[in-house]
């Protein structure tokens, strides 16, 4: 995207620059292990006994070496910190600049890497927008932030919301680049909803009964949601 972004996105091997394959098959496949780990956690807390959360998105965990795609994808941006717009001219928004809009994701989980702060959250209880990365990252380092998307607000009854967020670079960093990593993990999409399986004490019945197979509730957040 000129003057704002370059990114690049990998769905199978063999469609992955060979220079990168066999280090993107390893970073989808930790990313995956972890994201599969949180599920769990997030299955326990609402009192779902079973692994249907889990086995809903394994199929997608792995890079495919080839072949048809799956629904999870991993993404590597580079922002220009000379993009996007300004966010007023007031001191401390003048050097700040809009490079990526405000949205949800609409899958079940992304986990984005950055190489310096400036991914915000959108925080509904103060209406406002929180710099997490910049509060729970350590200077230097990279940061690391797992968010909820739209397919897994819909299975938990909304007991797990999709998080809000936006990209902000500031031209005060002594990189002209922000960088980051965006691992995000779908449901497999012919995987049936068994909404029997997915209704706990915790969470209720769901508010909204889902469609046959995580490929049809998919489609409903995709048309419904401008992404």
């Amino acid at each position: 995207v000129a003057g704002e972004k370059e990114m690049i996105t990998i769905r199978t091997g063999d469609t992955t620059p060979e220079g990168m394959r066999e280090k993107a098959a390893a970073c989808w496949d930790l990313c995956g292990k972890i994201m599969l780990d949180v599920l769990d956690d997030l299955s326990s807390s609402l009192g779902v006994e079973n692994t249907d959360l889990r086995e809903m998105a394994e199929p997608c965990a792995g890079l495919p070496p080839s072949g048809d795609r799956v629904a999870t994808l991993l993404r590597m941006f580079r922002y220009e910190r000379g993009a996007g717009k300004s966010l007023g001219p007031e001191p401390g928004l003048r050097d700040r600049r809009l490079v990526a809009e405000r949205h949800r994701d609409l899958g079940l989980l992304s986990l984005v890497v950055g190489s310096s702060p400036r991914l915000e959250v959108w925080d509904p209880y103060a209406s406002a927008w929180y710099a997490i990365e910049e509060h729970r990252g350590v200077p230097g380092k990279l940061t690391a932030t797992i968010l909820a998307g739209e397919t897994l607000a819909r299975l938990t009854n909304y007991k797990y919301v999709s998080g809000g967020h936006r990209v902000v670079v500031s031209g005060t960093e002594a990189s002209p680049y922000r960088s980051s990593l965006v691992y995000t993990l779908r449901a497999h999409h012919p995987v049936p909803l068994d909404t029997k399986h997915l209704t706990t004490a915790i969470k209720g019945s769901l508010a909204h009964p889902p469609p046959p197979t995580a490929g049809d509730l998919y489609g409903q957040i995709s048309s419904a949601h401008l992404h």
